[in-house]
């Protein structure tokens, strides 16, 4: 993608520069049409809500080629000349600016070392697999509710299964990368919060606590290997821990950024086709990691396994019907509600098939299968204002969708897990380890933060207190079995 986009910039370059028969002249509008074509989806994040992107960008856009144009045409030779040199100041500081973003990072990333790993021992004679499913956006019974009527069957299912399913399950955060870096760290994230700061939008750390987490490392010190089926969402796509990282069909990540930000992402609004759109990835990434677990679990291994799989079911594009065909074009015009339901109703009879597969072995093969999900389904304004959506605003049932949450735990050792009704993603593996292993972490807490908005993850209120007074005020809904 990268090779394309540089033939295409010197293609543009050469034939202004043909036309107007001066490399100079012809580089002014090709320098325009460079920049509207590569920083079209850029500038289509800046507009504020509520102004048609197309338009807006597209008509500001040919206004700059049509200004480039003229000046190209009428300009005398010393004012191309400045203009020249003015744009390669310009060029110049742009791109200084852009390495000192990025450079410290990629500096540190480069030549840090990651704490060393130690010596795995023997497994423990009597160690279970442990299986960590996260279905992403699985909201709860009250959040599923709230979001259009929607009544979940999964954590009915699952109960049926003997799982330990947390009725009115909560999120600790309200984003993938805050929610499994406190998942897999036991712990809320209080020491990166304060350290980055409210200002600060760099997610790096959320996504090295990802990477290399405590959960991973508390297993490889008991002699557990480490499997990951991750997704193309890139902080579960790589491991630093991880023996294996069973990759999920994606594209690069240089070349997805490329479709969204660039005029590619214009022509799959126009011409309605998926070719520049990442569904076809969402729905070939899904049916490989299911594809993935069936293996996973037929697979024989000479010591207990902990498969982490982070799977963006039914999280949205929405590309399948409840039967798992794809739906037709008039389904996808459907209201986002019906379109998550649909989905959802797949994933819950992907999930359960397996299950019964997974679980019908002798009770003392069984593994720990845990079940959750990092946050709910968005609520219409959030998908309508993405990262631009402030929280400090959100009503009563935004809040309700977004923080209720799937949890479920099939613990089989003696004694029932005590999986408190709002249990949070941050208390498993403590719950886990207590129960299975003999250790004494015991529960935090269970607590919920919001972000402002995308933009801010560090910058975080307590809503808790909040969440159990709507609550209060509201029936819950019993779950479908």
């Amino acid at each position: 993608m990268l090779v394309r986009a540089l033939l295409v910039a010197l293609g543009v370059s050469a034939l202004c520069a043909l036309v107007f028969r001066d490399r100079r002249r012809g580089a002014l509008p090709a320098s325009a049409l460079l920049l509207v074509g590569l920083g079209y989806g850029h500038a289509v994040a800046l507009l504020p809500a509520g102004i048609p992107p197309e338009p807006a960008v597209l008509g500001g856009g040919a206004l700059l080629v049509l200004v480039a144009l003229l000046v190209a045409w009428r300009a005398g030779r010393g004012r191309i000349d400045a203009i020249t040199r003015g744009l390669d100041i310009v060029a110049a500081i742009l791109v200084a600016l852009a390495l000192i973003n990025v450079g410290p990072r990629s500096m540190e990333l480069l030549f840090r070392s990651p704490p060393p790993l130690a010596d795995r021992p023997a497994p423990v004679a009597g160690d279970r697999d442990i299986w960590l499913l996260v279905l992403d956006r699985h909201g709860s019974t009250r959040s599923l509710a709230t979001l259009g009527g929607i009544e979940p069957r999964l954590p009915g299912l699952l109960a049926e299964r003997g799982f330990a399913v947390a009725a009115d399950a909560r999120a600790n955060y309200d984003r993938t990368t805050l929610a499994l870096a406190s998942l897999l760290g036991m712990d809320y994230l209080d020491p990166i919060v304060e350290r980055m700061g409210p200002q600060s939008s760099d997610e790096s750390p959320l996504v090295d606590a990802i990477r290399d987490h405590a959960v991973g490392r508390r297993l490889r010190e008991r002699g557990y290997e480490l499997i990951q089926l991750g997704s193309w969402f890139l902080p579960t796509a790589s491991s630093a821990i991880a023996d294996r990282v069973e990759g999920a069909t994606t594209q690069p990540d240089f070349e997805r950024l490329f479709q969204e930000t660039t005029i590619l992402a214009l022509t799959e609004t126009v011409l309605e086709t998926e070719i520049f759109h990442n569904d076809r990835q969402h729905r070939e990434t899904a049916l490989h990691q299911l594809a993935t677990l069936e293996d996973l679990r037929t697979e024989r291994a000479a010591r207990p396994r902990f498969i982490f799989a982070h799977l963006l079911l039914p999280h949205p594009p929405y590309v399948f019907r409840a039967d798992g065909a794809y739906p037709t074009e008039e389904e996808r015009k459907r209201p986002g509600p019906e379109q998550y339901e649909d989905q959802l109703r797949f994933t819950e009879t992907q999930l359960t098939g397996f299950l019964d597969r997974l679980l019908a072995v002798p009770a003392a093969e069984r593994p720990i299968v845990i079940v959750a999900a990092d946050e709910g389904p968005y609520p219409k304004r959030l998908e309508d204002e993405m990262g631009a959506f402030d929280w400090r605003g959100a009503t009563d049932e935004e809040l309700l969708i977004k923080f209720g949450t799937l949890l479920a735990i099939h613990l089989p050792t003696p004694g029932e897990p005590v999986v408190g009704e709002r249990m949070t993603p941050v208390n498993i593996f403590r719950l886990v380890f207590d129960r299975a292993f003999g250790t004494e972490l015991g529960l935090l807490p269970d607590r919920t933060f919001r972000s402002r908005d995308g933009s801010h993850p560090y910058d975080q209120d307590e809503i808790t207190e909040r969440l159990d007074a709507i609550d209060a005020t509201r029936p819950f809904p019993s779950p479908a079995g």
